[in-house]
């Protein structure tokens, strides 16, 4: 018989599968060491609060770590108040109007939260589960504790988020200088695109999705749910990949600003999610279909799966 040649070893592969197994491993971990706190019988904290501060990068993501921080402290029975944001990325022009923007963009006070002093003690958010004990064994104390963000709990637990959506559209206050939509958003798929910092290179190239990923997507979705007779792009620069996508009968916006886009997003039929805060912030708030693309953060119940697609 003849020696048969070995296959060549796939050494990124092995890496790739080798990281995927270790993070799956410590996501079982860190489930098991929250599911050991039963949230459901914890004392209340009467006297100490949390917030979520000390964040300077997009508005979407702030809002987002704020929510995440918020399902923490409900899961585990301790008041939270709001600190408003003091940094946002991405502005331009006036930078003060900039941020009352994103600011009052939802009222948490008008849905019984209060907000935070601002002698807030920060408290790194790795340490979810030892500030979690350390108030346990501290009750009395009182105090308000800063988190960044409390995303390493809401990923293992998305039915939490799910659980304050209708608290969040409750507390959404679009501006009233919003643009209409270019076309009637009730029978619209609205698709949104990052780009501008998002390129198929780069630092960011795992948020980067490819013209024809986007059309063979828009197309499959068209087939399941036939009500979906437009597609609309939403993008803050218009690449010429996405130029592209209009000779195919897709609309494209990239004039307005980021508030109209956004409440568009959470109004529309069908939401195409992008591999960002502001998409999943945004369907959180959308009533209707949500189409999920991989994204570090998990989909909440109800929203569909999109297939992996090639981000180049």
């Amino acid at each position: 018989m003849w020696p048969t040649a070995s296959r060549p070893v796939d050494r990124h592969a092995l890496i790739q599968a080798a990281r995927q197994l270790r993070q799956g491993l410590n996501r079982q971990l860190t489930r098991a060491r929250f599911q050991l706190l039963h949230w459901e019988h914890q004392p209340r904290h009467p006297r100490v609060q949390l917030t979520c501060a000390g964040r300077t990068d997009g508005g979407g993501a702030q809002w987002l770590s704020t929510v995440s921080v918020l399902a923490f402290a409900g899961a585990y029975r301790i008041p939270f108040a709001h600190t408003p944001f003091q940094v946002i990325e991405h502005g331009s022009g006036d930078s003060g109007a900039w941020l009352e923007a994103w600011n009052s963009l939802f009222s948490l006070q008008a849905c019984g939260i209060p907000q935070a002093p601002s002698c807030a003690q920060q408290l790194p958010c790795h340490n979810l589960l030892q500030a979690h004990r350390s108030l346990a064994r501290h009750p009395g104390e009182p105090g308000v504790w800063a988190l960044r963000h409390a995303h390493q709990f809401s990923n293992l637990y998305p039915a939490r988020l799910a659980s304050l959506r209708s608290l969040l559209r409750q507390a959404y206050r679009p501006s009233p200088q919003l643009a209409p939509p270019p076309q009637p958003l009730d029978r619209t798929l609205v698709v949104h695109v990052r780009r501008g910092d998002v390129q198929a290179s780069g630092p960011h190239q795992h948020r980067f999705t490819s013209a024809t990923t986007i059309a063979a997507r828009c197309r499959r979705i068209q087939i399941r749910y036939p009500h979906l007779r437009q597609v609309l792009l939403l993008s803050a620069s218009p690449d010429a990949d996405l130029l592209s996508l209009c000779d195919q009968g897709f609309a494209l916006d990239t004039s307005h600003d980021v508030f109209s886009h956004f409440h568009w997003m959470s109004q529309a039929a069908g939401l195409v999610m992008a591999r960002s805060a502001l998409s999943y912030l945004a369907a959180m708030l959308n009533p209707h279909l949500v189409f999920y693309d991989r994204f570090e953060h998990p989909p909440l119940p109800g929203w569909i799966r999109l297939p992996r697609g090639r981000s180049q």
